[in-house]
């Protein structure tokens, strides 16, 4: 986010389990900062990204930019691109 005063953008690390924590952090900064934009970098398990985390960057029109980290490029990145940018249903 930035804070305005510099226009520096700050950073903000947040260790929880993403899909407890993102709608209140993403409520927290936009209540800070109105007209703030985001990047968020998300870096899954093998797994993938939890469906509430999806739903909350699909519905974040704050978030500019997606950085995802994979160590699964060929199975829970591909599944979870289609789910990031398929049209909304």
């Amino acid at each position: 986010s930035n804070d305005g005063n510099d226009g520096e953008p700050q950073t903000r690390f947040v260790a929880s389990r993403a899909e407890s924590v993102m709608s209140q952090e993403i409520q927290r900064l936009t209540n800070d900062n109105q007209s703030a934009r985001f990047l968020a970098v998300v870096d899954p398990a093998r797994e993938g990204l939890h469906s509430e985390v999806i739903r909350n960057l699909r519905n974040a029109r704050e978030i500019q930019r997606i950085v995802y980290v994979s160590c699964n490029p060929t199975g829970s990145l591909v599944r979870d691109a289609g789910l990031l940018c398929c049209p909304p249903t």
